[in-house]
C-alpha cells in the first residue's frame, strides 16, 4: 500500500505479475494477475485503466477503488500555489486524486506556521465531508486527499475483497504489515482492530476506532504482525531499526512460513 502514483509504481513493478499494489494510499488497486479475474467478478467496481510494462506482453490493470470526485482540487491548488509563492523552500506535489504541500526545505518555524494557516484556509473553502487534511509535522507535509482514503481503510478493503471472493481464508492467514511513515499508523491500527487487539496508546486511536472492520475480516491475533521500521512511538507491535532488517525478516517468512 503506497502513497505513490500509479505511473511510478508501474515503472518499478509492472513486470511483476503476481504482485498486488495499492497506489495513492488506496485510491487505485492493481491486483495480482493470478487473482484479478476472480476478484473483479466479485466487485461492483468497473472503472479501470491499463498500462504496459517494458515487456509488451505484460499488462497492469488498475482498478479505481474510489468513487470520490476531484473537483475540489482546482480551488485547493490555487491556494497552495499562493502559499508556495510566499514560502521559500516549499513546493507542491500533484497526484491524480490528491495534493501535498511540502515545506521541509522552508524555515522550520515559518513553514510550520504557514502549514497551520493553510490548513485553516482549506477547511474554509472545501467541506470536511469531501476531503481529509492531514499535517505530517515530522516529514513537514500538508496533504489533502479524498475523504476516507487511508492505508487502514485500504488494507481492510483488500482483506474483505479477498475473503468475499473466497481466495483466502483471512482468519487463518498470516498478515504482515510494515512501514516507516506516519500514514502507516492507520494500517497498524486497522489490523489490530481486525485481530481483536485493544490499543489505547497510539496517537491515532480516535481516528482508527472510527473505522469499521468488515464482518468478513476477522484475523488471528497470533498471525497478524505489525512492524514499524525505525524505533519510535507506534501502534505497531514490533519494530526493526532499518529496512535491511525488514528484508531479512521477509526472507525468513517466505522461507519458513
Amino acid at each position: 500500500v503506497s502513497g505513490r502514483e500509479k505511473c511510478q509504481l508501474d515503472s518499478w513493478f509492472a513486470e511483476v505479475k503476481n504482485l498486488g499494489i495499492a497506489a495513492e494510499k488506496g485510491c487505485f488497486i492493481r491486483w495480482p494477475q493470478s487473482m484479478e479475474e476472480k476478484l473483479l467478478s466479485h466487485s461492483d467496481v468497473v472503472s479501470s485503466t491499463t498500462t504496459r510494462g517494458r515487456n509488451a506482453e505484460l499488462k497492469s490493470t488498475w482498478e479505481n477503488a474510489m468513487e470520490a470526485s476531484s473537483e475540489w482540487k482546482t480551488d485547493v491548488l490555487r491556494l497552495l500555489q499562493a502559499y508556495t509563492e510566499r514560502t521559500d523552500g516549499s513546493y507542491i506535489e500533484t497526484k491524480e486524486m490528491s495534493l501535498s504541500w511540502h515545506y521541509d526545505a522552508a524555515d522550520p518555524v515559518f513553514g510550520h506556521n504557514q502549514a497551520i494557516e493553510l490548513h485553516r484556509y482549506i477547511e474554509k473553502i472545501v467541506s470536511s465531508s469531501v476531503v481529509d487534511i492531514t499535517q505530517y509535522s515530522y516529514h513537514r507535509i500538508l496533504e489533502v486527499k479524498p475523504k476516507g482514503v487511508d492505508k487502514g481503510s485500504t488494507i481492510l478493503n483488500i482483506l474483505s475483497r479477498l475473503a468475499r471472493a473466497k481466495i483466502v481464508d483471512v482468519s487463518k492467514s498470516l498478515v504482515l504489515a510494515a512501514g516507516d511513515e506516519a500514514s502507516d499508523e492507520r494500517m497498524f491500527h486497522a489490523l489490530r482492530l481486525a485481530s481483536g487487539e485493544e490499543d489505547e496508546k497510539s496517537p491515532y486511536r480516535r481516528a482508527a476506532f472510527s473505522q469499521t472492520v468488515p464482518d468478513n475480516v476477522r484475523l488471528d491475533r497470533q498471525s497478524t504482525i505489525t512492524c514499524c521500521v525505525g524505533r519510535r512511538p507506534s501502534a505497531a507491535k514490533f519494530y526493526v531499526y532499518e529496512p535491511a532488517e525488514l528484508v531479512r525478516l521477509l526472507t525468513k517468512v517466505v522461507t519458513d512460513y
